[in-house]
């Protein structure tokens, strides 16, 4: 037997100390500026949604001239907790996306980076795998912490703002949906840079998918089968409508997810660079 044949490392020493390395990475979220950041602005939106449903149509006509008024009196509909949610997932697929595509990729790009932490860590037992797996669900219990966060704070604001505003769980799934969207989003972000190692290749890599995912919401046939429209569907189980066509979409956003994650774990694991 070689020497190489000996080093050679099996499937479960790339899995190697991932239960300890998950909890560490979990029991230092909050320590993050990212963290903080992340799960502020989630929550500064959810705030902003049901205000901005209740007074903008007033700002406007209050300083409008009458063209602009007669314009919003016609198109704008009447403040209702529907629009307040209709302004928080605007807010989550804009505003939000954007910021969390970035703090994505930074993080990801750090982590999987040469040297510094990663070589560290990967010198103290710890699979390749492991280390990549763990940074993949700790950005991941983040981006659905923050949401959860974010979801629950703008329907207690709605509540208060408009108080029809139902309690149910209709605002949280449809959350939910848009959250498993974003996540195919991070599955390409976690496979660029296992690739590339760098945040502008990743960062450029997940705003190209989320732009493809707008322009795909726009062919209706495939949304039926592609995640193209969760957000859509999201929004609409939120104001209580029905939303049909949802089980492929999240069955194909689940294996795309996990196959980015999967062929990202690949290329890490067999990086020798590190």
């Amino acid at each position: 037997m070689t020497l190489a044949t000996q080093q050679r490392p099996t499937a479960g020493s790339h899995f190697q100390g991932f239960k300890l390395l998950l909890t560490h990475v979990l029991r230092f979220l909050p320590r993050f500026l990212s963290s903080w950041a992340l799960v502020l602005i989630a929550i500064f939106l959810a705030v902003l949604s049901p205000l901005t449903a209740k007074y903008l149509p007033d700002l406007i006509n209050t300083f409008a001239d009458a063209a602009t008024k007669d314009l919003v009196a016609a198109t704008m509909p009447e403040p209702s907790w529907q629009e307040a949610y209709g302004q928080w997932f605007n807010n989550l697929t804009q505003l939000f996306s954007f910021t969390a595509i970035v703090i994505v990729a930074n993080y990801l790009s750090s982590a999987y980076s040469l040297g510094g932490q990663a070589a560290f860590i990967l010198s103290r037992n710890i699979g390749r795998s492991a280390y990549f797996l763990a940074h993949f669900l700790r950005i991941t219990v983040l981006l659905v912490l923050a949401t959860a966060l974010g979801s629950r704070s703008t329907w207690a604001v709605t509540k208060l703002i408009f108080p029809d505003t139902p309690f149910n769980g209709q605002l949280a799934a449809g959350t939910a949906l848009w959250c498993l969207s974003f996540l195919v989003i991070l599955g390409f972000i976690a496979l660029a840079a296992a690739i590339w190692k760098n945040m502008m290749a990743s960062a450029g890599v997940g705003f190209l998918i989320y732009v493809l995912m707008a322009l795909g919401g726009l062919w209706v046939s495939a949304s039926h089968y592609l995640p193209t429209a969760l957000a859509t569907s999201g929004l609409s189980i939120a104001q209580g409508a029905a939303a049909e066509h949802i089980l492929w979409p999240c069955v194909s956003a689940t294996a795309i997810t996990l196959c980015c994650a999967g062929a990202g774990l690949y290329i890490f694991g067999r990086n020798e660079r590190i």
